[in-house]
């Protein structure tokens, strides 16, 4: 792996490094997704944000946090038997982070052919690496304002939205959406869809058992800082909401005893 010497920061800045590597084997699709989680899960422990870039063999990693921890993953990933030809392309110090809420993406955005270099070598050059990352941190903008504006489909926000709960801090919690919150029925039925697909998640090895916990934990978090619904002035009966010890469901039965309340 090469290197490069780094000047000690003038005040307090985020580290940012830069790599590019190639894979050792033929990784599927679905190989690379799954490095990315996990990638993700562990540098929400380590405050380590970044994107990687994956295409035809070849990985392009954005990595920024405290230099200590990048310093450390930089060198797991630098003796992973995964990677070959691994090559540093810059380092340094930055006043603030570029993908501050990504602990890890994979990026939708891929590396174009003009990025990659088939000669021996690093992969991928500095100008090249960094056009890559100049259209990760494009998309990123666009999608942010898209949900922002709450113009995205549906179906597109609900995925975009469970995959935020799974994957970011306490403190960078996305907002359910304005017209979710409008309406009980309507934020059950958005809490019952992010449940859906961490189910499915799950059951496709797509997201760990750890990150499906988190992102219950933090779907529950939200349910209760939208506001729980107050007790209806005559109500006509009592019902029980029964959850088992140690269950996972906590948040359904709160929707559940939200939507019994608000009946009556």
């Amino acid at each position: 792996m090469d290197g490069a010497e780094v000047l000690q920061p003038e005040s307090d800045q985020v580290f940012r490094l830069t790599y590019t590597s190639r894979a050792a084997a033929e990784m599927p699709r679905g190989a690379v997704v799954s490095l990315a989680r996990d990638a993700a899960a562990n540098n929400l422990r380590t405050e380590v944000t970044g994107v990687l870039l994956a295409d035809a063999g070849v990985f392009v990693q954005w990595l920024e946090g405290p230099k200590a921890h990048v310093d450390a993953l930089m060198a797991r990933i630098a003796a992973d038997p995964r990677h070959r030809d691994v090559s540093v392309l810059s380092a340094g110090w930055a006043a603030e982070r570029r993908f501050p809420d990504w602990p890890m993406q994979l990026a939708g955005t891929g590396l174009t052919q003009g990025d990659v270099r088939t000669a021996a070598g690093p992969p991928v050059d500095a100008d090249g690496a960094m056009r890559a990352f100049d259209r990760a941190a494009a998309l990123r903008s666009r999608a942010a304002a898209a949900i922002e504006r709450n113009a995205l489909d549906a179906a597109a926000d609900v995925e975009a939205f469970a995959e935020r709960l799974a994957s970011c801090t306490a403190t960078q919690l996305p907002k359910f959406p304005p017209l979710v919150l409008e309406d009980l029925g309507r934020r059950a039925r958005w809490v019952d869809e992010v449940c859906g697909i961490f189910a499915r998640g799950w059951r496709d090895d797509v997201w760990s058992s750890a990150e499906v916990v988190l992102g219950l934990a933090h779907l529950n978090r939200l349910w209760q800082r939208a506001g729980r619904v107050p007790e209806p002035v005559r109500p006509l009966d009592r019902a029980a909401v029964v959850v088992p010890p140690g269950s996972q469901e906590m948040i359904g039965a709160i929707v559940k005893a939200d939507l019994l309340r608000a009946g009556g």
